[in-house]
C-alpha cells in the first residue's frame, strides 16, 4: 500500500468517523497534515481523488461546503 493510499484511507476514516460523517475539507487537510506531516496539496489531490472515483460527494450545508460519505438510496 502506497503513502498515498494511506492517505485516501484516512481521510475516509476520518469523515466516517465524524459528527454526521462529513468534514470541511479545510478541516480535513488541516488535521492530516497535522498528524500525518504531509503536505497540503497531498491532502486536497487524495480528497479530489476521492470525490472523482464517487466515494466521498461534495455538499453544501449552509453556510459550509463538506466532502461527506454519499447517500445510496436515501430520499
Amino acid at each position: 500500500m502506497t503513502e498515498y493510499d494511506v492517505l485516501k484511507d484516512r481521510v475516509m476514516e476520518l469523515v466516517a468517523t465524524s459528527k454526521d460523517q462529513r468534514v470541511r475539507p479545510i478541516d480535513a487537510t488541516q488535521t492530516l497534515t497535522r498528524e500525518l506531516g504531509t503536505s497540503r496539496f497531498a491532502v486536497t489531490a487524495a480528497v479530489r481523488d476521492l470525490v472523482d472515483h464517487g466515494e466521498l460527494v461534495y455538499a453544501y450545508r449552509d453556510p459550509c461546503s463538506y466532502v461527506e460519505i454519499p447517500c445510496n438510496g436515501c430520499d
